[in-house]
């Protein structure tokens, strides 16, 4: 499914605000099997096609298979509802905090992705090593178990490094102002039960 998501100018045009005492029926709304649940994975969905887009451009079937495309979708389906309403609600705070994780996901999984390709290659050397390789084959093997080490005292320092990286150029702020300025009530106002979502807001 593509959803058309059309961005302008700096900030959304309609403001909404959860209404006094209605977050555990909007939870228990949601929550369940019906309705609610359909347009929280639309709404989820939207969110997904907008970050993936500004990160990375046009979503594409190939893109959906990838390790990025999936570890965006599975941070977005791991939002909490007081997230889930201020991200609606256009909240500031929602949207940086989805945009914080969504980034250490991805360098998590861009540090996964180095380690996993090091230990095939260190596999597919060890497969070559054999009782006749002698001293060489021990060396080599001594060699990457040294460089396995290294690289689990470096990963955790290399994410963080990431990170702030992605912060000084501002990365992080943009993606957040992106997202709050998706304007949901627009996007989700022809599916089924947005008019009973929209009810548990005031604009």
């Amino acid at each position: 499914m593509a959803i058309v998501v059309e961005m302008k100018g700096c900030c959304r045009k309609q403001k909404m605000v959860l209404k006094e005492g209605m977050f555990d029926d909007l939870s228990n709304w949601i929550g369940g099997t019906g309705p609610g649940k359909a347009v929280k994975t639309y709404i989820q969905e939207i969110i997904i096609e907008v970050v993936f887009e500004y990160l990375f451009g046009p979503i594409s079937d190939a893109a959906k298979s990838t390790i990025i495309y999936k570890t965006i979708k599975r941070t977005v389906g791991m939002l909490d509802l007081k997230d889930f309403t201020g991200l609606i609600s256009g909240d500031q705070s929602a949207c940086e905090n989805l945009s914080k994780n969504l980034i250490v996901s991805i360098v998590g999984v861009i540090n996964d992705e180095i380690v996993g390709e090091f230990d095939l290659m260190t596999q597919n050397l060890m497969g070559r090593f054999n009782p006749e390789a002698g001293s060489a084959g021990s060396a080599g093997k001594s060699m990457l178990n040294v460089i396995r080490a290294a690289i689990t005292v470096i990963e955790p320092m290399l994410a963080r490094i990431l990170l702030e990286k992605i912060k000084d150029e501002k990365t992080l702020g943009q993606l957040s102002q992106t997202i709050c300025k998706i304007e949901f009530k627009d996007l989700i106002k022809d599916i089924p039960g947005a008019e009973t979502l929209m009810n548990f807001f005031d604009e």
